[in-house]
């Protein structure tokens, strides 16, 4: 007696086996074929998905980095922001502005001028109407003897928030010093 595998289409030679009918086999057959065919249809769609990233770009994932890093940040967790920013800026390319500017905040916040001083710098040319950023190098500037672009970053600074108490010292102070 011979028995149809409906696995793989083989027919068996197991004498334990019952016998099917045609009938039963071809029922057996069209079942599997039709389990197959889901099968790989649901495996095709899965890999559309993969292959298309599942909807997450690096410029999405940058973004929400940027956003647990503000959370961070506002908390007063300056290193855990420190390393989400980081993260953040890596993550895509051309690098994130935002958590550029961020990162470099940070730097101040934690008393680290000469690292935040390149970063506020690009801060300042992609976000020159940004008055925390102007006012932070007004701060840095004189550091590294650069008091008239101090001046001007407090200038800058003053003409976006009129009467700002540090911009208005760190024009004093520029002022001062030269």
């Amino acid at each position: 007696s011979r028995f149809f595998c409906f696995w793989c289409g083989c027919e068996s030679l197991n004498q334990n086996r019952k016998t099917m009918s045609n009938l039963e086999t071809k029922l057996n057959q069209k079942s599997a074929m039709t389990a197959l065919k889901r099968t790989l249809t649901t495996m095709l769609a899965l890999a559309l998905v993969g292959a298309a990233g599942g909807g997450c770009t690096k410029a999405a994932r940058s973004k929400r980095a940027v956003e647990r890093a503000d959370h961070y940040y506002q908390a007063g967790d300056y290193g855990t922001a420190e390393v989400a920013y980081s993260n953040a800026c890596w993550m895509a390319y051309p690098r994130n502005p935002i958590a550029l500017r961020q990162l470099g905040l940070v730097y101040v916040k934690e008393g680290r001028p000469g690292a935040a001083f390149g970063l506020l710098q690009k801060a300042a040319t992609n976000e020159p109407d940004n008055a925390e950023v102007q006012i932070e190098l007004a701060s840095i500037l004189p550091m590294v003897g650069r008091m008239a672009d101090a001046r001007a970053a407090a200038r800058s600074a003053l003409k976006l928030l009129p009467g700002n108490e540090r911009a208005l010292r760190s024009e004093e102070h520029t002022s001062e010093l030269q």
